[in-house]
């Protein structure tokens, strides 16, 4: 389990595939202040013992069906959470 792996200070991989909104696109700074990165960073403050690792994956302007098809190639397999994101370009 995810969390169980950040108690015991291991290694964990975080990966993530959506559109432009988990991209980073229009935050004023990607690396710091869109969703993605608070997520991370609130990850890395709670479990600073572990070795945390990010993979953003998120193509902007893509549908789930696209990455449905090759999100192998955008995160690492077997991440230790994934995170989904498709509300915009699904057109809900």
């Amino acid at each position: 389990m995810f969390t169980n792996k950040l108690d015991a200070g291991k290694p964990v991989v975080v990966g993530v595939v959506g559109g432009s909104i988990s991209f980073g696109q229009g935050a004023s700074d990607r690396d710091t202040t869109s969703w993605v990165a608070r997520i991370f960073n609130w990850i890395r403050t709670t479990y600073p013992h572990a070795n945390h690792t990010l993979v953003n994956g998120a193509v902007p302007a893509t549908p789930s069906a696209y990455m449905a098809l090759c999100w192998r190639y955008y995160v690492p397999p077997h991440p230790d959470l994934m995170i989904v994101e498709y509300n915009v370009n699904d057109g809900g």
